[in-house]
């Protein structure tokens, strides 16, 4: 079972964890299905994201024109949130630290990402932010828009007025063309498509950016150069590097949008900060059903030990040692065979790796792992369920009309052809009258029905005489009809016995039916 539902888990006492470069894309991408349950008088679809190596999340786009800010429902996804002090008990941290993207933090698109503020951006609503370290730093973004600017300015005053900063410009004013430019005080004029200089430098990119789905950047400033990566591209978008008598040293980050709305994100994280020789210790007040998912930020090459213990008995539940390969956020999954009340304990070791950094960091948001570690996502409505790190696998609504039969061999209280228990997704063995979609191997989506139905949306039972899959076995010798689902007789004709009648009493197995002799 380990092997055949693993995400973000723990087979035995092995950890997961998570190291996503803003340059590549793991080749091998996650599993998906997709299906649709009837719940409060109303249907809504349900996304399962699983036998994933932890490096990534899902996310849903519908597919109407509108962005909204909310457009996601996690099913008590997100389940402690340190700093608000309701469900946690944190011992020996320093204080919260407000974690932008800066020193070595490449893009998290790990469940953590989930937890990043949303905001609406349009040509009348912008957002800014403070950069904490001017000198050099790493801002990461999220963007699903078809145009945005993002300007790194050293003064922006009420949010109107920007003082020497760098312009840079994704996707155009028509979604083509994306250029960077020098804009010194008073030169810039957001309504304007000319703004102070000509471009420096230009993008020869026309899909860059769209609103169809999530695109992740990273901008990375070192001494006077600046860098722009995307998620997915083997080489930097942009590289500029200011040799100019006055170079700019920016302090805010500002992101405006133009007359289309879209939606953005900026990559940051509420943490607590630990000395590099403190043992963390968290204790949850609530008993999670099958463990939880903590994100932890460390130097690189430092190594971290994590243990999971009973929180009422103090004893003994996992224990971990890895050594992170990069200085970003890890995704740790800590996993536990029944509900119980938990603490984890935390350290770090072996820094000095890179030079300076003394401090390591738990973020504030824990998650309650799911059932078999699957990810599941819920929406109204029509669109599309999109894997974060890799847009181009996905599975939208209208595959559920789509049902296409073929061999199940699956338990009968299992659904789809990866067999996932249906309490993973229902928390009951009952699998629901309705198809589930599985994204294959080869691009293509195939649909199936709970055992016991048939039909294009698995409207129909089976009829009478057959079971199963597909309604593809046929009932054994029953007094009556048999269960659609697996099969099972109340009652069994003369001289047959089993679950399913299907089995001849031992004394008569030797006769064929013409044979048996008459008493």
């Amino acid at each position: 079972m380990c092997k055949q539902y693993l995400i973000w888990s723990l087979c035995g006492l092995t950890l997961s964890f998570v190291i996503v470069s803003v340059l590549s894309v793991s080749s091998e991408a996650p599993s998906l299905s997709m299906g649709k349950i009837n719940r409060y008088f109303s249907y809504s679809y349900y996304c399962l994201l699983y036998n994933d190596t932890g490096n990534s999340t899902i996310v849903w786009i519908p597919s109407s024109e509108e962005i909204s800010e909310t457009e996601y429902g996690y099913d008590g996804f997100i389940y402690c949130t340190i700093n608000r002090d309701s469900y946690c008990n944190l011992e020996n941290a320093s204080g919260l630290t407000f974690q932008h993207a800066y020193n070595n933090f490449p893009l998290t698109l790990n469940q953590l990402w989930q937890g990043f503020d949303v905001v609406k951006l349009s040509l009348y609503r912008s957002f800014s932010k403070k950069i904490d370290y001017p000198d050099n730093f790493q801002v990461s973004f999220s963007f699903r828009m078809d145009n945005v600017d993002i300007l790194l300015c050293e003064e922006v005053v009420k949010g109107l007025l920007y003082h020497r900063c760098y312009y840079l410009t994704l996707g155009g004013s028509v979604g083509k063309a994306s250029f960077l430019r020098k804009c010194q005080t008073g030169e810039i004029n957001v309504e304007s498509t000319e703004n102070c200089s000509l471009p420096l430098i230009e993008i020869h990119k026309d899909t860059i950016i769209n609103s169809k789905e999530w695109h992740h950047f990273s901008i990375i400033k070192k001494q006077n150069t600046y860098t722009l990566s995307k998620y997915g591209w083997q080489t930097p978008a942009l590289s500029y590097t200011d040799n100019s008598t006055s170079p700019f040293l920016p302090k805010y980050v500002l992101l405006q949008g133009y007359k289309k709305e879209g939606l953005a994100k900026i990559h940051e994280v509420n943490a607590f900060a630990f000395e590099k020789s403190t043992l963390a210790k968290i204790t949850l007040q609530n008993r999670p059903r099958n463990g939880v998912i903590i994100f932890v930020k460390a130097c690189e090459n430092c190594i971290v030990a994590i243990s999971l213990q009973d929180g009422d008995k103090g004893t003994l539940l996992y224990s971990t040692q890895t050594t992170q390969s990069d200085g970003g956020w890890q995704q740790v999954v800590l996993k536990t065979e029944k509900r119980r009340s938990l603490r984890i304990v935390a350290a770090v070791s072996n820094f000095g790796s890179i030079g300076g950094e003394e401090k390591w960091y738990i973020s504030d948001t824990i998650r309650e792992l799911q059932d078999n570690d699957i990810v599941s996502l819920t929406a109204q409505g029509q669109g599309c369920c999109h894997a974060l790190t890799h847009p181009q696998y996905k599975i939208c609504t209208y595959h559920l009309s789509k049902y296409d039969p073929g061999d199940q061999q699956c338990a009968s209280n299992s659904i789809g052809r990866n067999c996932i228990p249906c309490e993973s997704i229902f928390h009951s063995g009952n699998c629901q009258p309705n198809p589930i979609c599985d994204l294959m191997a080869d691009g293509n989506v195939r649909c199936s029905c709970p055992a016991g139905l048939h039909g294009n949306y698995c409207e129909n039972k089976c009829k009478d005489g057959s079971y199963g899959f597909d309604c593809r076995r046929k009932c054994g010798h029953c007094r009556d009809l048999c269960e659609a689902i697996d099969g099972t007789c109340k009652g069994c004709r003369d001289n047959f016995k089993g679950k399913r009648c299907d089995t001849r009493n031992s004394i008569l197995s030797l006769f064929d039916d013409k044979e048996i002799p008459q008493v």
